[in-house]
């Protein structure tokens, strides 16, 4: 199986992403990150695990009604949250 390398979130002046697909943090409790497809549209991820490397399981799928984005991913950058 092949991962897409999908990069951290660099916004532009306007707020929106400058790349798609990417993800970026979400500062919110049992919310791992947020991710936006390559149309645009965001989800987050609450249920999956991503490894050390970035690697999320299980695969993403975006949660648009007739978006049919369905990849296996890598978080490029990614850092595991820290516990306190």
């Amino acid at each position: 199986m092949s991962y897409v390398d999908i990069p951290k979130l660099v916004e532009k002046p306007d707020g929106f992403p400058s790349a798609l697909p990417c993800w970026g943090p979400n500062r919110y409790a049992g919310v791992l990150a947020d991710i936006w497809c390559p149309k645009g549209h965001v989800g987050i991820l609450t249920q999956h695990t991503v490894m050390p490397d970035g690697t999320v399981h299980p695969s993403l799928v975006c949660p648009r009604e007739g978006c049919d984005w369905h990849v296996w991913g890598r978080l490029l950058d990614w850092t595991p949250p820290t516990t306190k």
